[in-house]
Order: structure tokens, then C-alpha cells, then sequence
């Protein structure tokens, strides 16, 4: 990823000895020693990426905060720097004066700094988004942004990036206390790392909330909620008191340097570095006793006096009509924020207006049977980013230089870049994926479409090559018809302009005035005659004319071309035909592009539409000869495909049963069909069990409902009970003796625990326990064949551990084996997240989501039961 940034310094170098530099009122201190070869060298390579406020960054780390406008600059970055340069280039000490092996080494730092960021957004991206695709578009943005060059020179925004998103990663990782670490490092390196508090006050806040609504079904004693609420107020004091430690400290030392009149600074700092603090106003610290005006201040915080008087920063004074450009220059990235924004917030309004703090349809059920967030950009783990970028939007408009906002966010959220690779993958024609023709049709009728890249995908490769090949020709004969001297003869000199005339005079006769403009010459044995041009002042050779657009002789004159600019004569003419020739080739081919593009885009809008043939009307049986079984089996798969879209799952569980049935195994597509089918089917009559059987809890035993309530839960137990033993009769007879690999067979032993679990919810007495020990045994059988055979992020095996905790929690009344299984489950898999392959990316993190919320559920739970009992317990 650091691939594109590589040519940064080499144009750095190039702008920066052709182009003079701006003479600004900016920051220079003079150099204090002489430099050499070596120095001259590399401040002509890198001398580019040290002004503005590379200068301040690059004096600190040498001289220290001598000035009292340094500490606007906060001091982890520079001492990085110097840390590098004295131990990494001390070699080249000798070679190499201080302030070169400072500009060098901070190069060198945020080079491996950029390339860290862009690799943490990708991890971040991974676990937020649960969309592998968008996060590794983020991060090429990332390498991509307008905010290069601030990423290469030596500022800080390299460090603070990979700090903050590393910090951010540790968050969503469940790192709280390490998170805070990293944040109070990144306030460190700038000022706006204070706001990232919000991110620990916000994740201790929901994890309350969560406990909080965990425990509602439940009786939670006083002394647990107040525990819980010291808990909750203590670590955010901690973590806050954490990242605005070094901010305090910073402070603090600003305060001893200029307010302690004992210091004496002036007598160690250099004599030029004096002068330049008499010539620019410079304040030193503590020179003559001469306390500065914000030490009297009642919080004398240095940072908020140097921002108003040296930069003029405060709320809306950069409103004023000289800035308008300023705001120009801000307003890309100041739209795509807003946008970001309003999308979030148009895209997922209860959420936000409830600040992520109430537990989602999803996060209330467990086990496999939750709703599946939504993926990428929308998800609700994106609020939380989303309100910190607004917030940094907001307050760079309204109190900074807005030149700076795009690499203050750049630097500072992820927010662009997520959203930026959103548009991408929705909008950009090149990175969508075909898929099947309803949603190539949907994609003509959505998004624009890209003839070539159809094309290539639909009939050859050969159709986008053959284009582009012939467009770069076109281009490559345009230009050198236009730029290419056609031919022009030089224009005769004046000497030579009056030589001429006296020749032509002398030619002309006493009867024949003036002589005339024509002269004979033998060629080849052939007389030519050649015309005097009175423009030009010369005879033109043959085939040779002058043109009124250029207003110079071009030999072998064809025409002035207006298209290219320039006109066609004996240097350029074959560049002319060829141009002629290729466009003429690149118009046709466009053209039956275009056709050939509308005519499959058309059928393929038919298919879509239902509108082309149907070979088997739904209207008419069909039975097939026992010839053909394969067709047959298909036609039971396309028929169960029909009926899922049109929800009518009975029929689709009918239809997979046939597919069973006719004893071959089962693909992954049909396997995911027959589980979907009867999952929904057994899905709806375990809720309405759920329903009567609460009502008939309700029902006094004397009512006359009673007995009708009664009689209504028993037939809805035995129709469950149908449906979990026509599954269970299939696994045993078919399916896991048929499963040619360890995938297939946990998948199946997995699917008869849960219909075991089924049962075992409705079972009672000596049935429900024999049904809880075969669910067990299923269970276990498929857990020890995953641990064999199957990586720990394999969507199946993690799916089988969330079925199983669910079991142990619900069912076996073991919830002490749930939080193990469950914990060094999704342990397990974050250890190896980075094996995960694209298509199984989304599946794996949606089920280790799903255990880290069971986990927090479990234990809020088994914490409130705990306290509870304990607050029972008698009094010796």
C-alpha cells in the first residue's frame, strides 16, 4: 500500500529545485552550523517536505520549545524524531549534521507510520464493517488521500492516524484499557486525541446499558446496581483522566518554562536563535522575568492563548470574504462529511436517535435464530465514528482554518474513507460484481453501466483490449499530428529578402514591368517552376504552399486541419491518415459495441421480467421419466428456490425432502436450502408454542379456557414434534451417512442437536431427558470432528459452538459451560481473523458477533443471580 506514495519524495525533490518557494511570513530559524555535501544533498532531495509546519516539528526535536509559540505543537512526534535520529542514523553523524538526520529520520518514521495506518484501517474495517471488500477499499483510499504529502513530510499526522485507529481497533476488540493507553498517546502527538474520549466514555456507557437491560427481566438488588453504577463511573474517570493526562502535563511544563522567573533560559539558547526573537517578535521563555499575559490567567493553558493570538484561531473568525477560497479549497471533503452524515442518519434513524444505547432486535435473541445486521457502511457500529467525525467536522468549520480540515479528518476518522469506499463499491461500475440476471437487471435500472467491462465479462476479454488499444493508438496519432512540424521552410532573412528582390529586378525587361515572380529550375532533367512567395520572401519548392492560418510555407501542403490545430504536410501527413484511418475503425467498433451491449442487456431484462418462454408453465404437471432422475432432482431445487422467495416455506421443506429423498449428497447450496426450509418451518411453531404455552400459564386451572388452551398447545407440540422428527429421520437415514467430508457431517450432526433442542423444549419428564442427552451427543460428536478437522474461523464450527453454548444455557441449565464454550470460541477465532477467506468473512464475523453479545448477556445475568443469592445468604 505504499507503492503510490514511493514518487512523493522524488516530486518533492523535482518541484522543489524547479519551482522557487513561496516567500511567506512563515517560521524559518537559521541553520547554526555549516552544512555540507551531504547536508546540501539531502536538503535538496527533502528540503520539500520540512516547510510550514514541518519547521516547527523539525526546531523542536532539535532545539527543543524554545519559543512560546512551539507549544502549539504537542511533543511525542518531535521526540520521536530525535529518538530515531540519535539512535537509528547515528551512524551518519559524521556525514550528516543534526537537523539533516532529523529531516531524514522523520521521513523515514511516517513512511512506516503511513503504512501501519493503512494496515490497522484495514483490521478496523474488517471488524466494524464485517465487510472485507470495503475495508481494504478504506484502505487504499487511505494510500490515496488528498492528505499525501502531510503524510510523508514531517507533521504528525502519520503518528496520530496510526495511534488513533490502532487504539480504535483495540476498542472494538475489547480492549478498553489498552485502547486508553493509545489514545493518551495520540493526545499526545495533537491536541484534537481529547475528544477520542468520548469513544471509552461511550463503550463504558453501552456496556451499563446493556447490564442494565439484561438484568430488567429479572429481580436486580439495589447493591448490584450500585456497584454496577461505581463500576461504570470509575473506569471512566480512569480512562478520561488517562488520555488527558499528557495534554495536562504539556501544559504544566509550558507553565514552568515561561512562568518561573528563576529559569535563565536565555543563557543557553544559541545567539542567532536570539536575534531571530528580536527581529520576529519571538517570546523566549522567562527572558528578564517578564511573565507572559496568560500565566495571570486564572487555568493559564498555553495551547488556547498561542491558537487565539498567533493563529487567530477562535469560533467564526475565519468567516470573512478574503477566506472564501479557503472555504473553496475545504468544501470536497466538507460535503463528503456532511454526506456521510445525513446518510447514517437517514439510513438508520432509531438508532441514532436512541445513541446506540438500547439492545437491537437482533441483540435480544440468541443462538442462530437472530436477524442478521446490516453489513458495511449502515451498520450500527459505524454511529459511534460517525458522531466523532461530525463533531470534527463541526468544529473545523466553525473555529479552525479550514484549509486544514482535510488533513485534520484524514488523519483523525476513518469516517471518509468508509463512506468514500461505500460510494465505490455502489456506485463504480468497475467494482461491482456480476451476479445472477435478476440483479444485472436490477443494476441497468439502478446504476450506470460500463459497456466494455459488460462486455469483457459477458463475451471476451478481447472486446475491452481491442478498445483500449485502439484509443491509445487515436490518441497517440492525434498527438503527433498536432504537435509534430508539418514541414515549415524557414523565412528568408532580410539580407537575403533584398538579395532576392535585386535578382528579380535585374530579370525584368523594358517592355515587361514589374518582371515576373516565377523561377525556372531543372530537376531530374524536368524544368519546374517555382513561385515566389511574398510573405516569406523565397521561391517555393515544389508542391509546396503557403497557408493563411499559420501564415508559413509548409512543403507538400495539404490543408490546415482545424481539429488538430496544426496543418498536414510532409512530416506529419502519415500520422494525419493513420489518425483518420484508426478513429474511422475505434467509431465502428464503439458502434457495434453499443448494439451488441443493448441486445444482451435487453434479453437479459426479459429474463429478469419472467418475459421470455416459459419451458414449464406452473399451470401444467409435469412428470418426468424415470430416464432423467438428475432433472428431476433439479426441478425439485428450482421449485424450493420459487417457493423461498415467496416465503411459503411448508412447500420448500416438501420440496427439499423430495431432493433428500432421492438418496444422492447434497450440495452446499441444497444443504443451506433443506436447513433454511425447515428452520423457518419449525421456527413458526416454536413461537406459537411459546405463546399459548405463556397463555396457559396465565389461565386459572378452574376457567373453562383452560381446557380449550390446553388441548390447542398439545396439537402444536405434536405438529413440532412432526417437523423435528421428519428432519431427524432424514439426518439418520440420508444425510450423515452420505457426507463425504468433515464440513458436511458436522454441519448435519449440528442441525440434529438442534432439532434434538427443538424437542427437548417442549419435552417433559423422562422425554425430555432422554431428547437433552441425544442433543448432547450430536453436539459433542460434530465439536470434536470441527477441532480435528476445521479451522476455529470456520463459519460452521463457529456456528455449531453458538448452537451448543445456546444448549448449555438454555436447555442442560449450564451456564457455566456456556461463557466457557462461547469465550474460547470467540477467543479462538479473533486469534485467527486474518486466515479468514472473502466469502466466509461475512458468516464468521456476524457468529463471533452474536458470542460476544451472548457473553455479555451470560454474564450480566449470572453476575445479577450471584448478588442476588448472596443477599439471601443468613447471618451468622
Amino acid at each position: 500500500m505504499r507503492v503510490e506514495r514511493t514518487p512523493l519524495p522524488i516530486w518533492s525533490a523535482l518541484f522543489n529545485f524547479l519551482i522557487p518557494d513561496h516567500a511567506a511570513d512563515a517560521f524559518s530559524p537559521p541553520r547554526l552550523s555549516e552544512p555540507s555535501l551531504c547536508d546540501w544533498l539531502s536538503e535538496w532531495l527533502l528540503g520539500g517536505l520540512s516547510h510550514w509546519d514541518a519547521e516547527h516539528f523539525l526546531f523542536i526535536a532539535e532545539h527543543g520549545y524554545l519559543y512560546e509559540h512551539n507549544f502549539a505543537f504537542f511533543p511525542v512526534y518531535p521526540l520521536s524524531v530525535r529518538a530515531v535520529a540519535e539512535v537509528t542514523l547515528w551512524p551518519l553523524q559524521g556525514l550528516l549534521c543534526l537537523r539533516s538526520r532529523l529531516l531524514l529520520s522523520a521521513v523515514f518514521l511516517n513512511a512506516l507510520l503511513s503504512v501501519l495506518a493503512a494496515a490497522v484501517l484495514y483490521e478496523l474495517g474488517c471488524v466494524v464493517l464485517r465487510c472485507r471488500r470495503m475495508a481494504f477499499l478504506s484502505a487504499v483510499l487511505f494510500c490515496l488521500t488528498p492528505a499525501n504529502v502531510f503524510m510523508t513530510a514531517a507533521y504528525s499526522e502519520s503518528m496520530f492516524a496510526f495511534l488513533v485507529f490502532t487504539a480504535m481497533l483495540q476498542l472494538e476488540k475489547g480492549q478498553s484499557w489498552t485502547s486508553g493507553l493509545l489514545f493518551s498517546l495520540a493526545a499526545g502527538v495533537r491536541s484534537n486525541g481529547v475528544i477520542n474520549t468520548g469513544f471509552l466514555i461511550y463503550s463504558q456507557s453501552k456496556d451499563l446499558a446493556l447490564e442494565l437491560q439484561a438484568g430488567a427481566g429479572t429481580v436486580m438488588k439495589l447493591p448490584n446496581v450500585w456497584r454496577q453504577l461505581f463500576c461504570f463511573a470509575a473506569s471512566v474517570v480512569l480512562m478520561s483522566a488517562g488520555v488527558f493526562f499528557p495534554f495536562a502535563l504539556f501544559q504544566s511544563y509550558a507553565y514552568l518554562r515561561f512562568c518561573n522567573p528563576d529559569t535563565g533560559s536565555e543563557h543557553a539558547v544559541p545567539r542567532p536563535l536570539l536575534q531571530l526573537a528580536v527581529d520576529k517578535g519571538y517570546r523566549l521563555a522567562a527572558v528578564n522575568g517578564v511573565k507572559p499575559v496568560w500565566c495571570s490567567q486564572g487555568l493559564p493553558v498555553v495551547y488556547s492563548y498561542i491558537q487565539d493570538v498567533y493563529w487567530n484561531v477562535g469560533f467564526l473568525r475565519y468567516f470573512e470574504p478574503k477566506q472564501v477560497p479557503n472555504f473553496l479549497l475545504a468544501a470536497p471533503v466538507t460535503v463528503l462529511g456532511s454526506w456521510a452524515t445525513w446518510f447514517y442518519l437517514t439510513a438508520n434513524p432509531q438508532y441514532c436517535l436512541m445513541l446506540g444505547l438500547v439492545r437491537r432486535k437482533n441483540e435480544g435473541r440468541k443462538g442462530e435464530d437472530s436477524d442478521k445486521p446490516v453489513d458495511g457502511f449502515r451498520c450500527f457500529s459505524v454511529f459511534v465514528y460517525v458522531v466523532h467525525a461530525t463533531a470534527l467536522l463541526a468544529f473545523g468549520i466553525l473555529c479552525m482554518h479550514v484549509q486544514v480540515l482535510t488533513r485534520f479528518l484524514g488523519s483523525s476518522t476513518p469516517i471518509l474513507y468508509w463512506f468514500s469506499a461505500h460510494l465505490l463499491q455502489n456506485y463504480e461500475p468497475l467494482l461491482w460484481k456480476e451476479g445472477t440476471a435478476i440483479q444485472t437487471a436490477a443494476s441497468l435500472s439502478e446504476k450506470p453501466s460500463v459497456g466494455s467491462s459488460f462486455l469483457g465479462s459477458h463475451l471476451t476479454l478481447a472486446i475491452p483490449i481491442i478498445g483500449g488499444v485502439l484509443f491509445f493508438f487515436v490518441i497517440s496519432c492525434l498527438l503527433q499530428t498536432s504537435f509534430r512540424d508539418p514541414g515549415i521552410l524557414p523565412r528568408a532573412t532580410p539580407s537575403e529578402a533584398a538579395d532576392l528582390e535585386k535578382r528579380i529586378d535585374s530579370m525584368g525587361t523594358s517592355t515587361y514591368r514589374p518582371p515576373a515572380r516565377t523561377m525556372e529550375v531543372v530537376i531530374n532533367k524536368y524544368v519546374v517552376k517555382l513561385k515566389y512567395c511574398y510573405t516569406c520572401k523565397m521561391f517555393r519548392p515544389p508542391r509546396t504552399s503557403h497557408c493563411s492560418v499559420c501564415d508559413n510555407c509548409v512543403e507538400r501542403f495539404d490543408h490546415h486541419c482545424p481539429w488538430v490545430g496544426n496543418c498536414v504536410g510532409k512530416r506529419n501527413y502519415r500520422y494525419f491518415y493513420a489518425f483518420i484511418l484508426s478513429l474511422s475503425f475505434l467509431t465502428a467498433f464503439i458502434f457495434a459495441c453499443v448494439v451488441t451491449h443493448l441486445t444482451l442487456r435487453f434479453h437479459t431484462y426479459l429474463v429478469a421480467s419472467n418475459l421470455t418462454t416459459n419451458e414449464d408453465p406452473p399451470c401444467k404437471a409435469v412428470s418426468f421419466p424415470p430416464v432423467l432422475p438428475a432433472m428431476a432432482r433439479n426441478h425439485q431445487v428450482q421449485k424450493a428456490k420459487l417457493a423461498e422467495q415467496a416465503e411459503r416455506y411448508e412447500d420448500m421443506a416438501d420440496f427439499m425432502k423430495a431432493v433428500v429423498e432421492h438418496g444422492d449428497e447434497l450440495s452446499n447450496e441444497e444443504r443451506n436450502l433443506l436447513s433454511v426450509a425447515y428452520k423457518n418451518v419449525v421456527g413458526c411453531q416454536r413461537s406459537a408454542w411459546r405463546v399459548i404455552s405463556s397463555i396457559e400459564h396465565k389461565t386459572e386451572e378452574g376457567d373453562d379456557k383452560a381446557q380449550l388452551v390446553n388441548e390447542y398447545r398439545e396439537k402444536v407440540e405434536g405438529e413440532l414434534k412432526d417437523v423435528c422428527n421428519i428432519v431427524l429421520g432424514l439426518l439418520d437415514k440420508y444425510l450423515i451417512k452420505k457426507a463425504s467430508d468433515a464440513e458436511s457431517k458436522v454441519f448435519y450432526l449440528k442441525m440434529k442437536g438442534d432439532y434434538f433442542r427443538y424437542l427437548a423444549e417442549v419435552a417433559t419428564g423422562d422425554e425430555r431427558k432422554d431428547t437433552i442427552e441425544n442433543a448432547q451427543k450430536a453436539y459433542q460428536e460434530a465439536m470434536d470432528i470441527s477441532k480435528k478437522e476445521m479451522q476455529p474461523t470456520n463459519p460452521i464450527r463457529l456456528g455449531l459452538a453458538l448452537n451448543f453454548s445456546v444448549f448449555h444455557y438454555e436447555i442442560a441449565n449450564t451456564p457455566e459451560q456456556a461463557i466457557a464454550l462461547a469465550k474460547t470460541t470467540f477467543d479462538e477465532a479473533m486469534g485467527d481473523l486474518h486466515t479468514l477467506s472473502e466469502d466466509s468473512y461475512k458468516d464468521s464475523t456476524l457468529i463471533m458477533q452474536l458470542l460476544r453479545d451472548n457473553l455479555t448477556l451470560w454474564t450480566a445475568e449470572c453476575a445479577g443471580e450471584d448478588a442476588g443469592e448472596a443477599g439471601e445468604e443468613p447471618k451468622n
